[in-house]
């Protein structure tokens, strides 16, 4: 009676096992067309179709760093408010200890370093200075939002070209831009 049982129960099992291997579905690669070349006017209004529409933003993010034998990992906040102002505070042991406040504005730059005691209040120039990048609260809020920088209004500084792939849309650096 058991070999029965058994043999009810594995035989249905082997062939519901034993089917033929079915063969993957593969895409078609797309068509080898060669794009129309446009101009930059249509490649700009369909690059700010894409650009996210918000108001303000809340994120929370994280940041793991390796130093030879050491390992530390900071968390923390980023609000933004569109055009505005960039809040973040940073954090370590998981929130617990509050580590640093930083507040970005269109002109200004305010940062309170609680775990060394500092305190800087300055312009985007010092960065500059410090780091020999470009860098203000357009460019930081665009890379924090992934959207694209606005340099929109003048399109005499703007070229457009394809890759073969994409079309690119690049600038003159904002430095000599606001020559």
């Amino acid at each position: 009676m058991r070999r029965l049982l058994l043999l009810l129960i594995v035989v249905p099992l082997f062939f519901a096992s034993c089917y033929t291997v079915k063969k993957i579905q593969t895409l078609n690669p797309p068509p080898k067309t060669s794009l129309k070349k446009e101009s930059i006017y249509p490649l700009i209004a369909k690059l700010k179709a894409t650009n996210p529409k918000y108001c303000w933003i809340s994120a929370h993010f994280t940041v793991d760093i390796d130093k030879d034998t050491s390992h530390d990992s900071f968390s923390g906040l980023i609000r933004i408010r569109k055009d505005s102002i960039i809040w973040m505070t940073v954090s370590y042991l998981l929130g617990s200890i509050t580590v640093a406040h930083v507040k970005l504005d269109n002109d200004s730059v305010m940062l309170i370093d609680h775990y060394h005691g500092n305190y800087f209040k300055g312009t985007y120039d010092y960065f500059d200075s410090l780091w020999g990048e470009d860098l203000d609260f357009d460019r930081l809020q665009s890379v924090m939002t992934g959207t694209s920088l606005e340099f929109y209004n003048d399109t005499s500084k703007m070229k457009a070209y394809y890759d073969g792939r994409d079309y690119i849309l690049s600038t003159v650096r904002k430095r000599r831009f606001k020559r």
